[in-house]
């Protein structure tokens, strides 16, 4: 990591971690809306 960046290599691990974690919650909830969405079209 550069000098100017804020965050070390932990910090770095924690901020791609907290990042999974909400894309993989998006997902899930998108796939929950397709669901419905695809339910009430039948």
């Amino acid at each position: 990591m550069g000098t100017d960046f804020p965050l070390d290599a932990a910090g770095v691990n924690g901020l791609l971690e907290s990042i999974a974690a909400h894309v993989q919650r998006l997902h899930d909830l998108e796939a929950e809306a397709v669901a419905a969405l695809q339910a009430a079209m039948a």
